[in-house]
């Protein structure tokens, strides 16, 4: 490790949320697959969750989660360096293996590189 990992103690970002919020700038991620989408809106802390499925009469979308969380939560959605750096220390002291497995990782990355190519062909990429 080639410095400390980052924590909210004094981090300007974690005020920013707060200071940002109604200024008319807005934080949104939206992913959309061909079985589901997810929607998050970090200044208002809410992520949202559809699944996809068809009907005689066409798609039908239903919400799945809709969640918020708190300022004292924002370590678990994001900025979480600090408890990623303390497990992977753990792990390797205690000779344990990743928290994620190399398949999921691998997986992972063929999604990403999926979602780039729809991105830039427009064309629904399928894994």
């Amino acid at each position: 490790m080639m410095a400390p990992a980052a924590t909210f103690e004094g981090d300007p970002l974690q005020d920013m949320l707060d200071q940002q919020k109604d200024d008319g700038y807005v934080h949104h991620y939206l992913i959309v697959g061909t079985k589901g989408a997810v929607a998050t809106d970090v200044f208002a802390r809410t992520l949202r969750r559809w699944e996809f499925s068809d009907s005689p009469t066409g798609l039908i979308s239903k919400m799945v989660e809709d969640r918020k969380w708190s300022a004292e939560e924002d370590h678990i959605f994001f900025h979480n360096t600090l408890a990623q750096t303390r497990d992977i220390v753990r792990r390797v002291a205690a000779g344990l293996p990743p928290m994620t497995s190399a398949r999921d990782a691998y997986e992972t990355m063929r999604l990403c590189f999926a979602a780039d190519e729809s991105a830039d062909s427009g064309q629904i990429v399928k894994l």
